[in-house]
């Protein structure tokens, strides 16, 4: 499955808080593989990050553990940011079918929580592929 890194980064905390309830076995097993998975493309993000704030930051000269960023470095940073995570990466998971959701039906899951989860969903990856065919 193709992500962009920014769909890795949204999707994560709804993600954690659905494996966090108590899921039907087969859902629970589903859904461990895709946090797994997400979870080591996920600290490379963070990794990367943390790079970046190297290269236009400043050590604090207060907390030693913290970058500073300077005005003037800072559109720098959100640039190449803003790029990075707008890359494509190829991740090794299966989508998520509409039945999944179905029958965990019972689970609290904002719009805003379905709306990050989008891109793992089967349907929704059917229809950006149709939709992206006809442009051709």
């Amino acid at each position: 499955m193709k992500l962009q890194l920014s769909d890795i980064v949204n999707c994560w905390e709804p993600l954690l808080k659905l494996s966090e309830r108590e899921l039907p076995i087969k859902n629970a097993f589903r859904l461990g593989k895709i946090v797994k998975i997400l979870s080591e493309e996920r600290q490379m993000i963070e990794n990367s990050k943390i790079k970046l704030f190297q290269k236009y930051g400043n050590p604090d000269p207060i907390n030693s553990e913290q970058v500073k960023v300077s005005d003037e470095n800072m559109p720098k940073l959100l640039a190449e940011w803003n790029a990075f995570l707008n890359e494509t990466t190829e991740i090794d998971i299966e989508p998520i079918d509409s039945a999944f959701f179905e029958e965990i039906a019972y689970v609290n899951l904002t719009g805003r929580d379905m709306s990050f989860l989008m891109p793992l969903i089967e349907e929704f990856n059917a229809r950006k592929k149709r939709n992206f065919n006809k442009k051709d």
